[in-house]
């Protein structure tokens, strides 16, 4: 097994035994309902579905 593999998966395993803080989570959703509001304020929302880049 090389190396770099090894150092990943004794790695990855700690990350997952700190959880997000919920202040971290809340900022997201934040953040999220302002780029909703602001594409609202636009009227023409993008629309990743429609094909439109």
């Amino acid at each position: 097994m090389p190396k770099g593999a090894f150092i990943f998966l004794a790695v990855f395993p700690i990350l997952f035994v700190f959880p997000i803080p919920p202040q971290e989570i809340k900022k997201i959703e934040r953040i999220k309902q302002e780029q909703l509001k602001e594409e609202d304020e636009n009227g023409d929302p993008k629309d990743k579905e429609s094909g439109e880049r």
